[in-house]
């Protein structure tokens, strides 16, 4: 389900003079799966497990990658590739999610 209303335009860019954020696609495999690899310690820690796996492939990174591009197109999650500022080589991504249900946050 869509978090925000399929008619309001979603933010394609950001282009600064340090990096360059824009949605991510397929093309984007590559570079995306070179940063997860290079970065794979950090990323298991920040997100408390072995993803990535070492054995993590190019392809996985695909079916990842696709995903997240359709979801973005439907307006479920956004999901933004962070570029250096000549597009060559992916220093990051940007992932933005709905929050949950009232209901089901936990109240502090």
């Amino acid at each position: 389900m869509p978090f925000t209303d399929s008619t309001e335009p979603v933010p394609p860019e950001l282009k600064t003079d340090e990096f360059f954020l824009r949605p991510i696609v397929v093309g984007d495999t590559e570079k995306d799966y070179a940063a997860v690899m290079e970065t794979r310690e950090p990323l298991r820690l920040w997100r408390q497990s072995t993803w990535p796996e070492d054995e993590f492939t190019v392809e996985e990174n695909r079916i990842d990658v696709v995903d997240m591009e359709e979801r973005h197109a439907a307006h479920r999650a956004f999901n933004y590739t962070v570029l250096d500022p000549a597009g060559t080589r992916c220093v990051g991504c940007v992932y933005v999610f709905p929050r949950p249900p009232r209901s089901s946050r936990s109240r502090r």
